[in-house]
């Protein structure tokens, strides 16, 4: 977690939407040791930011902003520190803290706590990877439609109709498509399909 990289995450946060909270989810970079020099320095820049769009925007955007930071852990297979199950580790801290656990790995969570229990879906993205506007709205229409309800059944203790993850096609924007031969041969024409 470099400083520019959380001032151009905070910038992210400030898309607006009604009734939405966005959130980073937080590690610090691998390293040999559990704290290095610049970890105090940077998570507080960090949660300076969230706390600065809570005050300037949380009001309008009508669910605020957080920040959700874990510590580094040892991981002996790969003999460095680093957070704990990488991307997956967070989500699951996140799934966790969401239905009110509080055995996660967050060492600071920024925002009101009290949102949290209030949200209905998650939408996750990477750093590299934008949400088009007004797609949340209607990622969240087609999650809360009555068909795609989950249903879980009892007895065999698991969803048997509708849907709980939602994956929508991914599109390389026109600036990226051809940055690398590896773009380049693996990637589909950027832009949007006329076919979908």
């Amino acid at each position: 977690m470099a400083s520019a990289f959380v001032a151009e995450l905070a910038r992210r946060l400030q898309g607006k939407g009604a009734a939405l909270a966005f959130g980073l989810l937080t590690d610090f970079s691998d390293a040999q040791a559990e704290t290095s020099a610049g970890d105090a320095a940077l998570l507080s820049q960090a949660e300076e930011a969230i706390q600065d769009l809570n005050r300037r925007y949380a009001a309008e955007a009508g669910g605020g902003f957080f920040l959700f930071h874990r510590s580094r852990r040892w991981n002996p297979s790969e003999k460095i520190w680093l957070g704990h199950e990488r991307n997956r580790g967070k989500l699951a801290d996140l799934n966790h803290l969401l239905q009110g656990a509080s055995n996660h790995d967050f060492q600071s969570i920024i925002g009101d706590r009290t949102q949290l229990r209030a949200g209905r879906y998650v939408i996750t993205l990477d750093t590299d990877t934008q949400l088009p506007r007004d797609s949340a709205r209607q990622l969240v229409g087609i999650m809360a439609h009555p068909l795609n309800q989950a249903r879980y059944d009892e007895k065999t203790g698991r969803v048997t109709e509708g849907y709980g993850i939602l994956q929508p096609r991914m599109l390389t924007r026109y600036a990226g498509a051809r940055q690398s031969w590896y773009a380049l041969l693996n990637n589909n024409e950027p832009g949007i399909d006329p076919y979908t």
